[in-house]
């Protein structure tokens, strides 16, 4: 029942937190530097604990705050919390890497169930980077059930779980627009960040902002407004084997920012051997995206397959081969464009057409 955290710990090394009693605490657990950006925090072992919010804090606060690196987290649990994890970045100092996050559950957060956070310094060294999360439980997040602000090389990947989130995963750039200080490398893999329950049909399931050099492999998110939004500067991304169908309007969405300025559309991005089938608007959808590879997907029975459309900038050089478009109104619509090439595509059964320029 502490008004503040559970317990707060100052610049430390190699502390090891076992088990204890947490119950009714406003916040969990914070491991920090106080001000002054004091060299980064490494060592930290927190097991077997439950930072849960309860009673008055219910849905509030804080469960797990971290400055930490080369730390490991196990068997936490921190529900019903505003943020169940907030790994704090910040400064410019590395303090957010090589943690390795797993067998928790920071599930039913209000906002974020984990919060990789740059902090205000916009400094690139005090992105979280490098962290591992597995086998953890991030379900039914009131906002999206991970954010990732301005970190590179993470692995999300193995049995997580992002069932009935609003949103499932952001990434994104927000420490200053900076080609040097996009996100960049992390993998995604294995993954179902799909609407269920009141988001069914809504939300998004990944989304990646100004976030490049990203592996995304074997991702479900089905029955969402956008299974996938590609979005601005947000370029050289291999999305492969995923299943983006069932989408209230895109599959996959390449949306440029709309201010005009070329070098703000997602460009050089490949999509390949997925599923975007039965999107009730189109399977993939591209904005002002040039040098696309699209290759071996399934835009079957989607009320459109695919469109290309320039807003403002231009759309060229795409590569779109092997894909099956049956059972469309139109399987291609190319608004604007130039020299994309199309060869050994299946089209079949387009009820308007299988590629109409307009």
């Amino acid at each position: 029942f502490a008004a503040s955290y559970g317990v707060y710990a100052e610049d430390p090394f190699n502390l090891t937190i076992l088990g204890g009693e947490y119950t009714g605490t406003a916040n969990g657990i914070a491991v920090t530097r106080p001000e002054g950006w004091a060299t980064s925090l490494g060592g930290i072992i927190i097991k077997n604990v439950d930072l849960s919010g309860t009673h008055q804090y219910a849905n509030t606060g804080v469960g797990l705050y971290l400055h930490s690196s080369y730390s490991n987290f196990t068997n936490v649990t921190a529900r019903y919390r505003q943020y169940g994890l907030q790994l704090y970045g910040g400064g410019s100092d590395a303090v957010a890497i090589y943690n390795n996050i797993s067998h928790s559950d920071f599930s039913n957060a209000t906002t974020y169930s984990i919060w990789l956070d740059e902090g205000s310094g916009g400094y690139q060294l005090g992105d979280p980077n490098y962290n591992l999360i597995q086998y953890t439980n991030m379900s039914f997040a009131g906002s999206y059930a991970l954010l990732i602000e301005d970190g590179s090389n993470n692995t999300i990947t193995t049995e997580n779980t992002y069932f009935g989130s609003a949103n499932g995963i952001q990434i994104v750039q927000v420490g200053g627009y900076s080609f040097s200080d996009h996100p960049r490398g992390n993998k995604i893999a294995n993954v179902d960040v799909s609407g269920a329950n009141q988001y069914l049909n809504t939300g998004t399931g990944l989304l990646l902002q100004n976030a490049r050099y990203h592996n995304i492999t074997n991702v479900t998110a089905k029955f969402r407004q956008y299974g996938a939004r590609i979005f601005d500067n947000s370029d050289y991304n291999n999305i492969s084997h995923s299943d983006f169908s069932n989408a209230t309007t895109y599959g996959i969405f390449l949306d440029d920012n709309g201010d005009g300025v070329p070098l703000r559309n997602p460009d050089y991005n490949y999509i390949g051997f997925s599923n975007l089938t039965y999107s009730a608007g189109y399977g993939l959808y591209a904005e002002d995206a040039s040098n696309l590879t699209i290759l071996r997907n399934d835009f079957s029975y989607s009320v459109n397959g695919l469109r290309f459309i320039v807003n403002g900038n231009e759309l060229r050089h795409a590569n779109v081969s092997n894909n099956t478009f049956f059972n469309n109104e139109w399987g291609v619509i190319i608004s604007a464009g130039t020299d994309n090439l199309f060869y050994y595509n299946n089209f079949t059964n387009a009820s308007k057409g299988f590629i109409d320029t307009v």
